[in-house]
């Protein structure tokens, strides 16, 4: 340990101010301000600068008379019949033929390629 049992790294914040402490202080006063004021600046320039521009783009294309939903009803109503009858499938008669179902009379020779 040090002289006065005195940790080694302690800091002293009741000292006596230095020569240079108010300079210091006015320092990070300054920085803080010019911080701010560039936050502040930024800020200002979004919401009245771009957020306007924005809106008026808006405002003018909601104005052009061209809206965005216009609908031809009649092609609409041709198409969601066509995806109707893709949709809706046909039903299966159940007297269908079995093709993979061979029977006892199925064999593997030539009828008429018989011995005479």
């Amino acid at each position: 340990m040090l002289p006065n049992n005195k940790p080694a790294h302690s800091p002293n914040l009741f000292k006596k101010p230095g020569k240079y402490t108010s300079w210091k202080i006015l320092e990070l006063f300054i920085l803080g301000s010019l911080i701010a004021s560039v936050m502040w600046t930024l800020n200002f320039l979004y919401h009245y600068g771009y957020v306007t521009l924005d809106n008026t783009q808006a405002i003018v294309i909601l104005n052009s008379g061209a809206s965005l939903n216009t609908v031809d009803t009649r092609s609409f109503n041709n198409v969601k019949a066509v995806v109707k009858l893709k949709t809706d499938l046909p039903t299966i008669d159940n007297k269908i033929r079995n093709i993979f179902y061979y029977g006892n009379e199925t064999s593997n020779s030539n009828p008429k390629s018989g011995k005479k």
